[in-house]
């Protein structure tokens, strides 16, 4: 299993629909820049910083979660 797959799941998990999936991953690394403004090293994240991009598509993407 590839770290890709692992984050398919935790979006799973979060709540997002069925088949929008992979928009959900596009979201969430879309998102990294924006909930960390460009200053903190992105390949240092751990689940706290995981857990808070979550959270930050949840609100700026409410159309993919059920």
């Amino acid at each position: 299993m590839q770290l890709a797959d692992m984050l398919e799941v935790a979006l799973h998990f979060a709540g997002v629909k069925d088949g929008k999936i992979s928009d959900g991953v596009d979201a969430y690394l879309e998102s990294l820049d924006e909930v960390f403004n460009d200053n903190e090293d992105i390949a240092e994240m751990g689940v706290k910083e995981v857990i808070q991009v979550i959270n930050s598509i949840k609100i700026t993407h409410k159309h993919l979660f059920k």
